[in-house]
């Protein structure tokens, strides 16, 4: 769900609205959904590797805190997080340069790709988790780690999809702050929401038509309008 959509206009007050009239013990667990539920907006599947990688840094995170041999979990975990990237990222990517180089050398070598499409924002949890991971090695969020903190930390919203990756020890308390309706500080998160997507549709999206339009076709330009499309 892209946050300059009809469909997040609509989201985000839902969400705003329900979140304050839960109880707080309501409040992680519904964060969580939502989460979820932005995040399956445009393909629903792609929600299993999101769940996939709150499970692997959950376990790990657990392994790295209770093990004396913290560091080779810490890997494995590392290892996991890399893996699920490696293959929706970089898999066609090595299998095609491979491919290149074969006919090179005039190897026989017979090219697959995978009908695979890449999962928003995944290198974003991805490093999320290894953000966690990490932290939990170093003994920074002792305490702080059961299943719910760690599930909102990796999915929330907010952050899903662009970031940015914040430290656990960071976020994650603030997960367990009972935060009461403040009119002030509302306005004040409006307003500076509102300056963003100013930002991102009336400054961003009009550039983007000109920087688009070199970077689609490079060898038509030259000279003083690469140097423009390019700044």
């Amino acid at each position: 769900m892209p946050f300059n959509s009809i469909y997040f206009l609509i989201f985000f007050p839902i969400v705003f609205i329900i979140y304050y009239l839960l109880s707080f013990k309501a409040r992680k667990i519904f964060l969580l959904f939502a989460g979820f539920v932005f995040y399956a907006f445009s393909i629903p599947v792609y929600l299993f590797v999101l769940i996939y990688i709150i499970f692997v840094n959950f376990i790990f995170g657990r392994l790295i805190t209770n093990n004396e041999q913290k560091g080779k979990y810490l890997w494995m975990g590392i290892f996991l997080n890399l893996l699920i990237l490696l293959i929706f990222k970089y898999v066609n990517f090595i299998n095609y340069n491979i491919a290149e180089l074969a006919k090179l050398i005039h190897w026989n070598y017979s090219l697959f790709l995978l009908n695979l499409l890449n999962p928003v924002g995944i290198s974003f949890f991805v490093f999320k988790g290894i953000s966690y991971l990490i932290e939990s090695y170093r003994n920074n969020i002792k305490g702080k780690s059961g299943f719910i903190n760690v599930a909102l930390y990796i999915s929330y919203f907010p952050e899903l999809l662009a970031g940015p990756i914040d430290k656990p020890q960071s976020l994650i308390p603030q997960f367990d702050i009972e935060h009461k309706f403040n009119y002030e500080k509302v306005t004040d998160g409006l307003k500076i929401m509102a300056w963003g997507f100013f930002k991102k549709l009336v400054i961003a999206d009009r550039l983007a038509v000109l920087v688009n339009q070199v970077f689609n076709n490079p060898s038509n330009f030259e000279g003083i309008s690469l140097i423009i499309a390019v700044l």
